[in-house]
């Protein structure tokens, strides 16, 4: 357990070295009044966009002359839809939908972050016989937004 929250911690840092890295790059450091700038979050809870959450309520970014308006979404066909229309600057999500570029979506992938599917969790009912995550072998799971997949491979 403790691999798993040391990578989380980990993902986390890059993802705001990424951003902080871009805004930098793109935007200057010296810039003289606060530029908008809309950041998509395809779910509002989830632990990877910490950093954006954080960077915004402590000044962060408005120290760094950047006005980011934060824009929560009910999954990531909602944030794809709004970059497509030019409704957000900047998108965060699990980045499954990057192969729909190939599809036609009209927006660019900057950064992906590899290593295992971190941001999942599982939920069984108390009278269900699965206690354990070996129990999850052969079974069906779903997924917001996917059809239900059998798990093939249970993680030790």
């Amino acid at each position: 357990m403790r691999k798993i929250r040391s990578f989380r911690f980990t993902a986390s840092r890059m993802a705001a070295c990424l951003l902080a890295g871009y805004l930098v790059t793109v935007h200057g450091a010296g810039i003289a009044a606060a530029e908008a700038l809309r950041v998509g979050k395809s779910v509002s809870q989830a632990f990877g966009f910490v950093p954006l959450d954080v960077g915004v309520r402590n000044g962060i970014f408005e120290k760094n002359g950047l006005d980011i308006e934060i824009l929560n979404f009910g999954g990531a066909p909602q944030l794809n839809q709004a970059l497509a229309a030019d409704s957000a600057d900047i998108g965060l999500h699990s980045g499954a939908d990057m192969a729909l570029i190939v599809k036609g979506l009209p927006i660019m992938a900057v950064a992906a972050m590899a290593g295992a599917p971190l941001e999942i969790t599982v939920l069984a009912g108390a009278a269900t016989p699965i206690n354990t995550v070996a129990d999850l072998k052969g079974k069906k799971a779903d997924a917001q937004n996917e059809p239900a997949k059998e798990v093939a491979a249970a993680p030790k």
